[in-house]
């Protein structure tokens, strides 16, 4: 299932962050310190959350002088899009994942886009909270983050149209609505459970029973948009 929380992990390859302090000046391999910033933001955003330090607290984070970051960065707000870029990027891999290794139609596929994404956002709160805090209302200078962005809300989209289509009848909703509903129960469930809010939910026992519950409820309501029980 996985609803219950873990500690988030570097990511690859960011275990060696390249850092020779021969001759006293920092030297780095190619694509290092980008690496060593974008992991310093997570952790400090773990610890303060994503208005509490500036891009000199990453820098000294991240071992480097305070002018090292600009590099890579024109501002906190550029780290912050590649920190959202690069969750956005593990969010779609995880709900492709969840897509494939389902045996069974659209309806199962859903289901399991849900846990994978209650995985996720539980496993990785940091990530979550640049994904779709306030800080990226508009998109619109950042691209590949956009397209990132609209990649992992596709995966849920074409799989409640698939429900749809197994539904054999024309709904009175349609597929945009239904995938913004889906994804709305996932993610409140999800910050829900990340912020301790259920207090009869504590335990990562308690919290799987009740992302199933959720999720196989909404299941059975979508069913019955096509008249059947599921």
């Amino acid at each position: 299932m996985g609803s219950s929380k873990k500690p988030e992990k570097p990511l690859e390859n960011a275990q060696n962050q390249g850092v020779d302090k021969a001759g006293g000046k920092d030297r780095y391999h190619h694509g290092d310190l980008r690496r060593a910033l974008i992991d310093a933001a997570v952790d400090l955003i773990r610890t303060g959350g994503v208005g509490q330090w500036t891009l000199r607290e990453a820098a000294r984070r991240a071992g480097v002088s305070v002018a090292a970051p600009y590099r890579h960065f024109e501002s906190k707000q550029d780290l912050l899009a590649a920190v959202a870029l690069e969750g956005f990027q593990r969010f779609g891999a995880a709900l492709g994942e969840a897509i494939a290794r389902t045996e069974g139609d659209a309806f199962d596929q859903l289901t399991n886009i849900g846990r994978g994404y209650i995985r996720f956002a539980t496993e990785n709160p940091s990530f979550i909270e640049v994904m779709f805090g306030r800080e990226f209302s508009s998109l619109d200078d950042y691209p590949e983050l956009a397209a990132a962005a609209d990649s992992a809300h596709d995966h849920l989209l074409r799989t409640v149209e698939g429900c749809l289509e197994l539904l054999g009848t024309e709904p009175s909703v349609d597929a945009d609505v239904l995938a913004v509903m889906a994804w709305s129960m996932v993610h409140g469930l999800s910050s829900l459970l990340s912020s301790n809010k259920l207090r009869d939910h504590q335990t990562p026992e308690q919290a799987a029973q009740l992302t199933e519950a959720v999720l196989q409820h909404f299941e059975r309501g979508l069913r019955a948009l096509g008249g059947g029980s599921g």
